[in-house]
């Protein structure tokens, strides 16, 4: 979750973790369900690579 503090602050909190993309894209759509954003919120599906 991306929470906009300011035009060039934000504050970012995973909600999840995926093995994929795609996983990702499944599981923000259950947790969209879930969850109550704020206007300056969104969520988004990002590729780490932790090496």
């Amino acid at each position: 979750m991306v929470t906009a503090v300011s035009p060039f602050n934000y504050n970012v909190s995973p909600l999840t973790d995926a093995d994929t993309v795609e996983q990702c894209h499944q599981k923000a759509v259950q947790i969209d369900r879930d969850i109550k954003r704020d206007d300056n919120q969104e969520m988004l599906c990002i590729k780490v690579d932790w090496e």
